[in-house]
């Protein structure tokens, strides 16, 4: 039979390292709160998915899309690093700024859909002509306008495998997003581990 002190002391370091735990992961989330680290991780997983390294072509025109700009206050800036001609991890604590830290993925398939339609710089003059009206046959016309081959690629593989059905491409489209978003998830929870890990040290 355990003694009571021995019960006591197991009680004692489970109570412990519960509270260390509790106190790691609020300074987490009071990090997170002030500087955003999730919205550099997303904007800098769309300026990759979206092959824009320094955040002034494609992943520009996405972020000032109505259907993502509404997501956050403020016109957006790029957090690129210079003239970037590769993209790195952001760095530990990176500032996302006012950026958005979730994007749904059904807003940014009908963003790009629409860009990929009307292009990057449409006048509200021009946006009820018909040839400007989100279709299967509008988005192939004009796709080349994005000026992005290897998103022009995407896009009119999602057409493809959607045999016509605009709604399926859409889907297509939000199921490229998604397994994008979990790669960035991973990235997330990593630097989440590590800093946790650097508070319990200070801590002990």
């Amino acid at each position: 039979m355990f003694g009571s002190n021995t019960l006591e002391i197991a009680i004692g370091i489970i109570l412990l390292f519960f509270l260390v735990s509790t106190l790691c992961t609020a300074i987490r989330e009071g990090i997170e709160a002030k500087l955003k680290t999730r919205a550099a991780y997303l904007e800098q997983g769309i300026r990759e998915l979206l092959n824009d390294f320094t955040g002034t072509g494609m992943a520009k025109s996405l972020y000032d899309h109505p259907l993502i700009s509404g997501l956050f206050n403020g016109a957006y800036k790029t957090l690129a690093k210079g003239d970037e001609t590769t993209l790195k991890r952001p760095d530990l604590l990176a500032g996302g700024k006012d950026l958005p830290s979730y994007i749904p993925s059904q807003n940014f398939a009908r963003a790009l859909m629409d860009i990929a339609t009307r292009g990057k710089d449409m006048g509200v003059a021009n946006l009820n002509e018909p040839s400007n009206t989100i279709t299967i046959d509008n988005i192939r016309k004009n796709i080349s306008n994005l000026g992005n081959p290897q998103i022009e690629r995407v896009i009119l593989n999602a057409l493809d495998l959607a045999q016509g059905d605009l709604l399926a491409t859409e889907r297509n489209i939000e199921n490229w997003f998604n397994s994008s978003m979990d790669r960035i998830s991973g990235w997330y929870k990593r630097s989440t581990q590590w800093i946790v890990f650097g508070l319990r040290f200070l801590l002990q």
